[in-house]
């Protein structure tokens, strides 16, 4: 199973992914935003307000709209640690001294889960 732990808006409908199993992906959502479920997420700045939902180890939006953690697997570009880092430094997401794993500290601290 590819659960995933985290997820980072990089821009347009670019996600980078977190798997529990430790595998970081980009992901490329604009092709699967078909129906009327995934319709809000085409207005890029709702796309930007995912989250990723412990309950069920997925990235989710407020209108319920979510995709299964093996589909986010499967699409996903893998990335090793070092690109992973270029990435989000690219996007101006993460500062030039700090570590994904700083990163996504302050994210988790920022936006706290409820619990489960």
């Amino acid at each position: 199973m590819h659960l995933i732990t985290d997820a980072i808006y990089l821009d347009e409908y670019k996600l980078m992914l977190f798997f529990k199993s430790g595998n970081i992906g980009l992901a490329d959502l604009q092709p699967y935003l078909n129906g009327e479920m995934f319709e809000p997420l085409k207005d890029v700045n709702y796309f930007k307000t995912v989250r990723v939902n412990p309950n069920i180890d997925t990235i989710v939006w407020d209108n319920r709209a979510d995709f299964a953690p093996e589909f986010l697997f499967e699409i996903s570009q893998g990335l090793s640690q070092t690109e992973a880092t270029a990435l989000l430094r690219q996007a101006k997401v993460l500062a030039e001294n700090e570590t994904p794993g700083e990163l996504l500290a302050k994210i988790r601290a920022a936006h706290p889960q409820p619990a489960a």
